[in-house]
């Protein structure tokens, strides 16, 4: 979370692009970043999950994504309950992120808004990590970053987004892009090898 938080601090987007939205804690927390340095500044984040809908929200009492959550953390409040996600930093798409409709609603909602930095943490298939690596890679700006996270699972399934990663590099729409190490500063990273920098 922290080296996404100095990648983000350092990049500035004015749009974030999060594919994967699960419980929406992703979105708020580069929202809450983004907005210290830019009013104006937006996360959209795509799920085919409808957890963060207005329907999802009404039946927040029945469904509980962590059934330990309340007690570990009784004076948390969930992402889209907090004023940050209602205040228009934070857009929810439902739909798959690769589908040609999706794709044509997030070009319309970032415009001609720039830098834009794109972070993928949806299904973690290498089929779907690299369908999503096709459709978004046109989002990244130059020199800004198009993430792909959780490339530790391919420890232990042997295909997931590392995979993805060594197949899309190979294309031509992955020449465009360098795998950058420099955020992963840390003695170990949840994304190593996810920090695609597109070239300037």
């Amino acid at each position: 979370a922290l080296a996404l938080a100095d990648l983000i601090w350092r990049v500035r987007p004015e749009r974030i692009i999060e594919l994967g939205t699960n419980a929406g804690g992703g979105a708020f927390f580069f929202a809450h970043v983004a907005r210290q340095y830019s009013a104006t500044a937006r996360v959209l984040t795509l799920d085919p999950s409808d957890r963060c809908c207005s329907d999802a929200k009404k039946a927040r009492s029945a469904w509980d994504w962590d059934p330990l959550a309340s007690q570990v953390c009784p004076h948390c409040t969930r992402a889209f309950d907090s004023p940050l996600w209602c205040s228009g930093a934070i857009e929810f798409i439902h739909g798959t992120p690769a589908d040609a409709e999706i794709v044509d609603r997030v070009r319309a909602a970032v415009g001609d808004a720039s830098p834009v930095l794109v972070i993928e943490d949806s299904s973690h298939g290498p089929e779907g990590v690299v369908a999503n690596l096709d459709a978004y890679h046109g989002f990244a700006s130059r020199a800004s970053y198009f993430v792909v996270q959780d490339t530790k699972i391919d420890r232990l399934a042997k295909a997931g987004p590392a995979s993805a990663i060594t197949r899309f590099l190979r294309t031509e729409a992955g020449a465009q892009f360098e795998v950058d190490r420099r955020p992963e500063y840390y003695l170990y990273s949840q994304h190593s090898g996810g920090f695609l920098r597109k070239r300037s």
